[in-house]
This record gives C-alpha cells, structure tokens and sequence, in this order.
C-alpha cells in the first residue's frame, strides 16, 4: 500500500477500510517504523497521544483506541528488540508512557459482547513484558515496572479482575526476574508493597467493595506468581530465593493457603 492509502485512514478516524483487518495492516505499518520517510514514521510515534483519549471516560467505546494503541506500542518494542531501530531515550519514553497508562486506565472490561476484545490491562501488561527484555532497560526500569504493577493490583479502584489480568502481569514480572538485575533486597521490598499495603490492612479489605477488588486482584497475582515461580524449569537463583518469600506473602493475604 502506497501513503495515500494509509493517509486515507487517517482522515477516516483510523477506521479500518472494508475488505482489510488489522492482523492484515499490521505486518505492513510495523515495517515503516525504520522508515526514512518521516511522513510514514512520525504518526506512529503519536500513539502514546491515544492513550489518554478518554481515559477519564467509562463504559464507552474509546478503550479500544487507548487499549488497542498500547498493543501496537507493544509490538514497535518487539520490534526493536529484535531489529533495533529505537533509540535509549525512546524506549525510556515508552516505559514511562506505559506505566503512566496502566495507572491510569479505569476501564478493565475484558471481554465486551458483540464488540469483541478490550482488555487494557493485558495489552498493557504485553507492553511491560516486552519492554523489560530491552537492552535499554535497565535495573531502576525494572524496578520501577515492579512497582507499577503493584500499584495496579491494589488500586482499591479497580474492578475485579476476571479475565487472567493476573497471569498477564505475572508474565511482565517474570520477563523482570529473568534479567537477573534486582537484587535480592529490592525483591523482598517490592513483595512488602503487598503483604503490607500502605492505604489498608488486609483484615479489613471487605470493609469496602474496592477493598474486596484489591483483595481478590492481589491474592490472584500472587497465588499466580507462586505457581509461575513454582513450576518454572530450569528455576533461575532470583526464583529459587523469591518463591518462599511469595509463599509468605501469600498466606499473609490468605491465611488459609
């Protein structure tokens, strides 16, 4: 397709034409991102704008541009990790951006009927994942991508999470632990951030209905965590260490496990 085409869904608000899907497009406009030509790179580099359309509304329809546009960041990161072309500053925008946007998304449908797919959460989650495989990625990143995560799990806020929101963020931790950067220490820390929350105690989490949220988006994280960590072959030294501190964690949040 020439820039015509792609300028014609531009101005058509990214509607995707008749006879197209975006699995079809994808391939193509993915291969533009190392691009010389400035008009077919540049608009890309815009979608992290997307991902505050909205983001104040709930229910509606705009979670599939700010979701959607966050799966495609995702895959320009996977892409580079693979075919390098972004460049340290970028890809720390991109992790800023990222963690920005899981804070901050209050629609966690997963499922929508008779429209398909929204689930912001795991497309963010996919972002993370592929961000803490990049060279540019260092220790703080990771550390930083830790704590986001469990803000995101305790936000008394957030919904119940019941389309696997949980094995999507463990996924991203994972990706953190096998980079073997954290030290020991800053582990047991970020695990205090959910044995401890600073807002609540977890006696008192079904006081609230957003209490409750937290408790049962927490308690699957970390459940999924252990399982992950448990059943990981070979384990890596980071897992070995961290599984019984999860482990303590978890009956913390759930005495009788």
């Amino acid at each position: 397709m020439d820039k015509s085409f792609w300028k014609s869904i531009q101005a058509n608000d990214y509607a995707i034409p008749n006879g197209f899907t975006a699995a079809l497009l994808t391939p193509e406009l993915l291969s533009y991102l190392g691009s010389p030509d400035p008009e077919l790179r540049e608009p890309i580099a815009k979608l992290g704008g997307n991902l505050s359309l909205g983001i104040r509304e709930d229910g509606n329809d705009s979670i599939f541009l700010r979701s959607y546009s966050a799966l495609l960041l995702a895959e320009m990161v996977n892409y580079d990790n693979k075919h390098p072309y972004l460049g340290e500053a970028e890809v720390r925008m991109l992790r800023l951006q990222a963690l920005a946007y899981l804070g901050a998304e209050q629609d966690e449908r997963g499922y929508i009927p008779g429209k398909g797919w929204a689930h912001a959460c795991a497309h963010t989650a996919d972002w993370l994942t592929v961000l803490a495989r990049s060279r540019h990625i260092g220790a703080a990143d990771l550390e930083r991508i830790l704590k986001g995560i469990s803000a995101k799990t305790l936000a008394i806020s957030n919904p119940v999470h019941i389309h696997d929101e949980d094995e999507w963020l463990v996924n991203t931790v994972s990706e953190v632990l096998k980079r073997e950067m954290l030290t020991e220490e800053c582990l047991s820390t970020w695990l205090d951030s959910l044995t401890h929350p600073a807002s609540f105690i977890w006696e008192e989490a079904f006081l609230t209905e957003g209490g409750g949220h937290a408790y049962h988006n927490v308690k699957c994280f970390v459940r999924s965590l252990y399982l992950r960590l448990l059943k990981a072959d070979p384990q890596s030294p980071h897992s070995t260490a961290l599984l019984p501190k999860v482990k303590v964690t978890l009956q913390t949040i759930s005495p009788w496990f």
